[in-house]
């Protein structure tokens, strides 16, 4: 059974292979900056089972809350992942999409479709909820760090 660092590099390596810049945390994970996204992508420990590589964006924050909001993110039913409801300390929402995946035996045209599937599901919920309930799209531009490619 593969081992997380091994892994890790495997999936360092196709994000190189993506040609996406992305920064390179040092602890298993990495994020990508997508338009109005940021995509983390972490390698997790699954039982016996192995790992996961763990797909997960904020798509939207300063929500007002709102019982359509909750139907919404309650009735939420996408064909890969899941979308979760985040209070803030200020007292609104931030929504987040997450996605996991087996990551043993990860091939080159795996993390290329799901990471495909899952940015531009990101993108597209982040304008959906945007449009319906307000609030702001969650990407905060900044410098990237040291460790990016």
């Amino acid at each position: 059974m593969a081992t997380a660092i091994g892994i890790q590099n495997q999936v360092r390596r196709y994000l190189r292979e993506m040609g996406l810049i992305f920064d390179d945390r040092g602890d298993g994970s990495f994020t990508v900056g997508m338009e109005h996204a940021n995509i983390s992508l972490t390698v997790v420990e699954f039982g016996d089972h192995g790992h996961v590589l763990r797909f997960s964006s904020f798509t939207n924050w300063e929500l007002p809350y709102s019982t359509r909001l909750v139907e919404y993110v309650a009735e939420a039913g996408y064909v890969i992942g899941g979308v979760s409801l985040c209070p803030t300390d200020e007292g609104s929402f931030m929504v987040e999409y997450h996605y996991a995946m087996l990551a043993n035996g990860l091939s080159f045209t795996d993390v290329v479709s799901a990471f495909n599937v899952f940015a531009g599901t990101a993108l597209t919920l982040g304008d959906e909820i945007q449009g319906r309930f307000g609030g702001e799209l969650y990407f905060e531009p900044r410098a990237l760090p040291a460790g990016s490619y």
